[in-house]
């Protein structure tokens, strides 16, 4: 062996680089990495400049080999491209100070140029390598500079072999022209890009606050985030200049392509490497917000502008698909904002020119939004008014994209600056679903005036049937749930020939209005004549509220599987026609999240709460915003504890104010639980306005005789109240008439919840009999349901009386066994009341498939030597596995592992 300067040189040139900078901790992607580096052949980190693949990577091979024998990495640069100096390389990193060395570089010269070769040589190396080492990771950094085909060849044989210990890591800026779709089909590829690299809200908030600037406010980490969409290098120089600024807001709102140190790095390196005719044919199409072959080709003139398009996407320009089949592009905004700064050094080029030409190209081939939006960017209101109007009714009844509609309109000045009739409908529709009642209240006023004045008969009619529509729907979301009913009944007897979106619209708010009122009969007839307008009407909007509300009747009778399967086909059917970004798909996810919760699938729930809370504020239910309020403040007290579940609230408070009092009081009982769960009385007294062992609140009185949920939600309110101020008659004695108004009008779930009230004041009686029969009802009623969380919220105050009720409950014949585990689960476990408990959190992060895989097998007995020898793993990888597990779970060992995560639920 090399000894020596010599061998430190290798060693140095081959060893994972060591970074001194600011960073965040990946910790998400480290552990993805690191399941990778221990189960499959090869990753490759495919991103931009600045996207921290080496940094990743590094931070994943330093923790895993601390003293650098495992981990051989090579930085190509372009003297590396040729295939024999490739091949040299290899040698020197692999089998430093070999006696035979250029015994490869002699068969490339020799003329054996194939990959099957050489790959033989190098096959060897590296198992030889990795049996000596004890593994071996292989990292190829900056493997865009590669060219040489039979290089590509080369890696494509070694990395198809899948050599035993031995992980191959490709970093590139581009995509390489490997063929890993092999890989892929046998699940031995790991993929991470951009979007993975990207920084979340929480990272950004993490890197700002922690380590420049904690002036920033979360208005200015919402547009920093926006502004870089989580570039990191680009959020390491934001955050290094705020550091230095004491105006936090004037520097983060004038952030953008241009400021000094961000131009910098795109000019060195990002454009520096690439020919002056696609850096100009960047700046030419950089006014476009996104673009495509043929627009590019219309915009430049240019025969070839195709292949510069795809030449900037493939070499990583910050240039983003925007479709899943690489149709349309969009720049990064800062990179854009960069390279629209650059135009005055081309005065050949023309923005003016560009803008309108882009204009009349989306006009022509069916783009309106984009032709729009240059419109209004020339400042040419008279082609915006233009298309606005002309496409109105697909923007809002077809797509449902009322917040952009919204912000035209309110650009070019709205329908009263125009006068037209079906542009104030569509206006008033767009302000309804966006919570703006009272604007719509006086673009309704206007309807009224202008059919007044209609002559038409026939198109009299028409307005009229429209105007009505745009009452009810005000009746709606300002909670006159009476009053709707009874219009929206009246219209559909009235208009039964109207267009099939209008009967549609109709028949949704009926049997919308239907289910807060609790005549769930009324709402499935109208839900019938929702769904066959739905079909007509051919919209994919009003077929997604169709099908919101038919899963919000079945979660209003309970039945939350039913509830379940109707929500996930409309998310998937929701989500493939109007995208993942759609208002529309809000509105479902958020219901499908309270679905999920009901039924304790909380991973599911709080998957879905994410896609959820994006439109939360401006579009959707009143009982898919209370749905969510729910997931997200009970998750963060499950997971963060009561100070997190309480700012939570205090979120929900701000978004509850567009929806009205409904909603409000909705969340008052969240906030009300929330507080009691964690004996903090006080606050749940003030809010409920209980005071001298009597209820002041406006809200509470003026909802204490009312039907449907508004009475039922105030009267639990109440109850809970009482029961904790140890009014235990007082509480026994307004249960009785709420528990039959929820049997009454079928409102299983909270027939549940006033059963297991009812249940627990028994207890606080000295009933105990008494109290177990009425907890086994509950129990009884549940279980079809599969409604397991409404139990475990119950915290200890319920779980001695269902350890009492259960062994009558498993008697039952229809006790379902995944229902009767997950009681049995809850009442196994201890703290169950105290959400900070470390026995009752959740892992903050998730156990991953492979890793419950091996503690179910620990909790068999085997060693670790028997789950290697099961899983066809080696000794070293299990070991691997669990000391990921061990944090994760917050346990030292394999007997804390396997009793926490049973504890869980897990096991």
């Amino acid at each position: 062996m090399a000894t020596g300067p010599v061998a430190a040189s290798l060693r140095t040139r081959f060893a994972a680089p060591s970074y001194n900078c600011v960073v965040v901790r990946r910790t998400r992607l480290e552990e993805r990495l690191r399941d990778a580096m221990a189960t499959r052949a090869a990753t490759l980190v495919s991103a931009p400049a600045g996207y921290g693949k080496s940094l990743l990577v590094a931070a994943v091979c330093a923790a895993l080999d601390p003293g650098g024998e495992r981990t051989v990495w090579i930085q190509f640069d372009p003297r590396d491209n040729s295939y024999e100096r490739i091949i040299e390389t290899l040698d020197d990193a692999l089998r430093p100070g070999a006696a035979d060395k250029g015994s490869a570089s002699a068969v490339v010269r020799g003329g054996r140029r194939g990959a099957a070769a050489v790959g033989s040589y190098l096959f060897d190396w590296l198992r030889s390598r990795a049996e000596s080492r004890g593994g071996l990771v292989l990292v190829l950094d900056d493997y865009e500079v590669v060219e040489d085909p039979a290089v590509h060849d080369l890696f494509d044989s070694l990395i198809r072999q899948a050599i035993p210990d031995v992980h191959i890591v490709i970093l590139s800026r581009t995509q390489p022209p490997l063929s890993l779709s092999v890989l892929r089909h046998r699940g031995q590829l790991c993929e991470i890009g951009r979007a993975d690299l990207a920084f979340s809200a929480d990272e950004i908030a993490e890197l700002i606050q922690g380590r420049f600037s904690r002036q920033v406010t979360p208005e200015n980490l919402r547009i920093i985030g926006a502004k870089t969409e989580g570039w990191p290098v680009a959020l390491q120089l934001v955050g290094a200049a705020l550091s230095q600024r004491d105006d936090a807001n004037a520097f983060v709102s004038e952030l953008s392509g241009c400021d000094s140190d961000v131009a910098d790095f795109l000019s060195r390196e990002v454009l520096a490497r690439h020919p002056a005719e696609l850096v100009e044919f960047l700046i030419q199409v950089s006014p476009l917000v996104r673009i495509s072959d043929d627009l590019c080709t219309a915009i430049t003139g240019l025969r070839h502008s195709s292949q510069l398009l795809h030449q900037a996407v493939r070499s990583h320009l910050l240039l983003f698909p925007t479709d899943r089949n690489g149709t349309w592009f969009r720049f990064h905004p800062l990179f854009r904002d960069f390279l629209i700064g650059q135009m005055p050094r081309y005065p050949q080029i023309h923005r003016e020119e560009i803008l309108r030409a882009a204009v009349g190209w989306c006009e022509k081939n069916g783009y309106p939004a984009d032709a729009i939006n240059y419109a209004l960017e020339l400042s040419d209101a008279r082609t915006a008014i233009r298309l606005i109007t002309q496409y109105a009714e697909r923007f809002v009844y077809e797509r449902g994209e009322h917040a952009q509609f919204l912000k035209w309109m309110d650009t070019v000045g709205g329908w009263e600056v125009h006068g037209s009739f079906d542009l104030a409908y569509w206006h008033a529709w767009a302000l309804i679903i966006s919570h703006r009642i009272y604007e719509a209240s006086h673009v309704l006023r206007y309807l009224e005036r202008s059919c007044a004045a209609a002559a038409d008969a026939a198109g009299d009619r028409h307005a009229r049937a429209r105007v009505e529509i745009i009452r009810v729907l005000v009746m709606l979301f300002s909670d006159r749930l009476g009053d709707c009913v009874n219009a929206a009944s009246e219209w559909l007897d009235t208009y039964t020939d109207s267009d099939p979106f209008d009967v549609c619209s109709m028949a949704t708010t009926l049997a919308e209005a239907s289910c807060a009122t609790g005549e769930f009969a009324v709402g499935r007839s109208a839900l019938q004549t929702a769904q066959l307008a739905a079909e007509s009407a051919r919209s994919p909007y009003a077929t997604s509220w169709v099908g919101a509300v038919d899963g919000h009747l079945a979660m209003a009778v309970g039945d939350f599987p039913r509830a379940r399967r109707l929500l996930t086909k409309r998310f998937e059917s929701v989500s493939a026609e109007l995208g993942y970004s759609s208002s529309a798909l809000s509105t479902t996810s958020l219901l499908l999240a309270g679905t999920c919760y009901e039924l304790g699938d909380l991973v599911d729930a709080a998957r879905y709460l994410k896609f959820g809370l994006s439109h939360i504020k401006d579009h959707g239910l009143v009982e898919s915003a209370a749905a969510g309020f729910r997931v997200l403040i009970r998750t963060k007290e499950r997971v963060d504890g009561f100070d997190a579940a309480l700012e939570a609230c205090y979120d929900c408070e701000q978004w509850a104010n567009a929806y009205g009092p409904r909603l409000t009081l909705m969340l008052l009982y969240e906030y009300c639980c929330l507080a009691l769960r964690h004996g903090q009385t006080d606050k749940a007294y003030e809010a409920a306005g209980f005071e001298g062992g009597r209820f002041v609140s406006a809200a509470l009185s003026r909802n204490e005789s009312a039907e449907g949920v508004y009475g039922l939600v105030a009267a639990i309110i109440r109850i809970r109240v009482l029961m904790a101020a140890g009014r235990a008659d007082a509480a026994a004695e307004l249960i009785a008439p709420w528990l039959a108004v929820a049997a009454g009008t079928n409102r299983k779930a909270f027939k549940v919840e006033l059963l297991i009230l009812r249940s627990r004041v028994e207890a606080l009686r000295g009933e105990v009999q008494r109290s177990r029969r009425t907890l086994l009802e509950a129990l009884m009623e549940a279980a079809p349901l599969g409604m397991v969380q409404i139990f475990a919220d119950e915290g200890d105050q319920i779980r001695a009386l269902l350890e009492a009720a259960m062994p009558m409950f498993v008697q039952n014949p229809d006790a379902k066994t995944a229902f009767v585990n997950a009681i049995g689960r809850l009442v196994s476990q201890a703290g169950q009341d105290d959400p900070d408990a470390a026995d009752r959190a959740v892992p903050y992060e998730p156990l991953s498939d492979r890793e419950i895989q091996i503690l179910q097998l620990i909790d068999t007995g085997l060693t670790n030597k028997e789950v290697a020898s099961r899983l066809l793993l080696s000794l070293r990888t299990v070991k691997w596995y669990l000391y990921n597990i061990y944090p994760k779970l917050g346990v030292k060992n394999r007997t804390g592992a396997v009793a926490k995560a049973r504890a869980l639920g897990l096991l």
